[in-house]
């Protein structure tokens, strides 16, 4: 049997279901495609949590969220960059942006993003940014 490439079967499929074809398919894949990626990003912040050592309910009750929230937020339901800057600082990482225009890429550093902003003292925050100036 001869493979057949995906242009091939993506044809087949088309000229035996013209919906196949259609913007709604177009839209039902686009979001399908997000959602996987969300999903992925998800198990990512997950992933990053676990190996910090806190469980969700010690991020919730650091970022003074449900337990509940931590878990959508674990599966990829993350609607601000504020929350994600939050649950970040919680587990003890720092957010960094890096924005990327044809061949220019820049990373911006997101304040309040390290372990000590997320305990919420300003005594902590100080220290660990003396501690990062110093590195």
């Amino acid at each position: 049997m001869k493979a057949r490439s995906w242009r091939e079967i993506q044809a087949e499929s088309e000229k035996q279901d013209p919906w196949f074809a259609s913007e709604e398919a177009q839209a039902v894949f686009d979001a399908e495609t997000a959602r996987i990626e969300a999903e992925r990003q998800g198990y990512a912040l997950s992933s990053l949590r676990k190996e910090s050592g806190r469980t969700q309910k010690e991020v919730a009750q650091i970022m003074g969220v449900s337990q509940a929230r931590i878990s959508q937020i674990e599966h990829g339901r993350i609607d601000s960059l504020e929350l994600l800057r939050s649950y970040i600082s919680a587990i003890g990482g720092e957010l960094h942006l890096r924005v990327d225009q044809g061949p220019l890429s820049v990373t911006l550093d997101i304040p309040g993003s390290d372990a000590a902003a997320a305990t919420g003292t300003a005594e902590e925050a100080d220290a660990s940014a003396d501690k990062r100036d110093a590195a």
